[in-house]
């Protein structure tokens, strides 16, 4: 018996090492695709790397961010994040898009790490195991009290000039299936309207990003502490 202290048991990779490391492992495969920017990969990101601690000898878990990796994003088809591709023997047996409720997301682990022949299992804690679950409970809760209201405020400040816009936009669809403006010059005036909201809707975005960025950074901390008491907790055996 021995005590795993290690805080990052994922392997991360891009393009030039994906074959190598992927393609070639010897145990199953969970390739978790994210992106700094995304933030439901932000709320599923911890989880995954605590379950990498846990289902280590038993699953390798591999952390690819697209913006440095393209081809493999291409290759793989990733047109949404976050994405977990399983893979068995090189090969993807399975495609989980999105967020997921951290309990779902290790039954989803737990139920592909059956397919490793693998001797390493795992002894977890009861009482960690429920301490983390409340851990993530709380710092979700503690996310969502920030961003609610600031994604409300959002809202109300984008509505009026998002209904505007969509009042051009169709004003000019129906001019253009009425032969008054040709494609060229309908989709130069779109991409215009395009511009201009999104010049308007600026401070907007700045505003929300001032509130949520720290909070998605105390998140961040807050599973951070969550999954380092949970390693600390976690025993493996090769018994």
């Amino acid at each position: 018996m021995s005590q795993n202290n290690s805080s990052h048991a994922y392997v991360v990779v891009d393009d030039t090492n994906f074959d190598d490391v992927v393609l070639k492992a010897t145990l199953p495969v969970i390739v978790d695709f994210w992106a700094t920017w995304c933030p439901p990969c932000k709320l599923i990101g911890p989880m995954v790397e605590k379950l990498a601690v846990e289902f280590a000898g038993r699953l390798l878990v591999v952390k690819v961010d697209v913006d440095k990796a393209p081809k493999s994003k291409a290759k793989y088809g990733v047109n949404s994040i976050p994405q977990l591709h399983y893979f068995n023997a090189g090969a993807v047996t399975q495609v989980i898009k999105g967020s997921k409720p951290y309990a779902d997301l290790k039954a989803d682990f737990e139920a592909f790490a059956k397919t490793s022949a693998a001797a390493a299992t795992v002894s977890v804690d009861p009482v960690a195991e429920s301490a983390y679950i409340a851990a993530v409970a709380a710092a979700e809760h503690k996310l969502e009290q920030t961003l609610k209201p600031a994604r409300a405020n959002l809202t109300v400040a984008a509505t009026p000039f998002k209904k505007s816009f969509d009042r051009k936009v169709k004003y000019r669809g129906k001019k253009l299936a009425n032969g008054k403006f040709g494609q060229t010059e309908h989709d130069t005036q779109i991409a215009g309207l395009k511009a201009a909201l999104g010049d308007v809707m600026a401070p907007f975005r700045e505003a929300f990003s001032a509130i949520a960025n720290p909070a998605w950074d105390a998140y961040r901390a807050d599973m951070d502490a969550a999954n380092q008491a949970f390693t600390s907790a976690l025993v493996t055996s090769n018994d």
